[in-house]
């Protein structure tokens, strides 16, 4: 298993462990640190060595962007648990929510790169 792998299966255990806590309250998740697109190990592959291994800087920019906006989004949720706003919360995970658009067009776009580079897919 290569480092894309391995940072996309890390990202799919965030995100399934993310919206247990969620639905949980939001505990265990500080909504500074989750807006951060760097810490989780997807960013710090596509800030390091996925940046060299990616042939197109453009799609490399778009998946930087779009995992960024994937972590504002997942931050603005966790605030709605935080604050006590659990239904608040889960609705902005539904289908359709920024969070849940910005979470599917992510994994399509590690999927391309995955399916064109030689990686598993997303």
């Amino acid at each position: 298993m290569n480092d894309f792998d391995q940072a996309v299966i890390a990202h799919q255990q965030w995100r399934a462990d993310f919206e247990r806590a969620i639905r949980a309250g939001g505990d265990g998740f500080d909504p500074e640190s989750v807006r951060l697109d760097d810490r989780c190990q997807l960013g710090q592959w596509l800030r390091g060595s996925g940046k060299a291994a990616m042939n197109s800087s453009t799609a490399h920019g778009m998946l930087v962007d779009v995992h960024a906006e994937f972590h504002r989004a997942a931050a603005r949720v966790l605030e709605f648990a935080q604050a006590g706003r659990l239904a608040d919360a889960v609705y902005e995970m539904d289908l359709g929510s920024q969070y849940s658009r910005w979470s599917a067009t992510l994994l399509v776009g590690l999927k391309r790169y995955g399916d064109g580079e030689g990686g598993t897919s997303a």
